[in-house]
C-alpha cells in the first residue's frame, strides 16, 4: 500500500501494470463515472445501475459507499498506529481505478468497482437469503469463509 500527497492510501498493480492504481473515491470522479455508465458499450452490459444513470443515482451510490470506506480507512489507520498484527479491515476502501501517466503525473479515471460481502442475490427465497447474508456478515474480517462479490 502506498499513500498520495494527502496521505490517502491506494494500491498499485504489480508490473507490468504499475501505472494502474486502486483508489478511494473523490468527488471529482463523479462526472466521468456518470458519463461512463451512460455509454452504450457499458450500460448494455450491466445488470445493476439504472439507465439513464443520473447524478442522483450516483450521489445515492456514493453515500452508501462512504460509510464503509470511512470505517475501513479508520480501522486501517488504527491498526497502523498501534502496530497490531491484524491485517484485515471490515470493508474494502478502494473503489476507483485510475491510470497515472509517469511523465506528467496526470491521472485518468478508468472506471469504478465495488468489492463487498455478498448480498446473495442468486438465492431466490428471501428468508434464506437474509439468513445466509446475516451469517456471512457476522464473520470476522479476514475469515477465509467470507463470500465476496465484485461489481464494475
Amino acid at each position: 500500500m502506498e499513500f498520495d500527497a494527502d496521505n490517502i492510501p491506494y494500491l498499485r498493480l504489480p508490473p507490468p501494470h504499475t501505472s494502474i492504481t486502486l483508489n478511494t473515491y473523490r468527488a471529482t470522479d463523479a462526472p466521468i463515472l456518470i458519463s461512463m455508465l451512460n455509454h452504450p458499450a457499458v450500460y448494455m452490459n450491466l445488470a445493476g445501475p439504472p439507465f439513464p444513470y443520473l447524478q442522483e443515482h450516483h450521489d445515492s451510490k456514493v453515500k452508501a459507499m462512504e460509510a464503509e470506506t470511512t470505517k475501513a480507512l479508520k480501522e486501517f489507520r488504527e491498526f497502523e498506529n498501534v502496530k497490531k498484527e491484524r491485517k484485515w479491515t471490515s470493508a474494502v476502501p478502494f473503489s476507483v481505478i485510475r491510470e497515472t501517466d509517469g511523465e506528467s503525473g496526470r491521472e485518468t479515471v478508468l472506471g469504478d468497482f465495488v468489492f463487498r460481502r455478498s448480498d446473495f442475490l442468486d438465492v431466490n427465497d428471501e428468508k434464506e437469503r437474509e439468513n445466509i447474508k446475516s451469517r456471512n456478515d457476522a464473520l470476522e474480517a479476514g475469515d477465509p469463509d467470507i463470500v465476496w462479490e465484485i461489481g464494475c
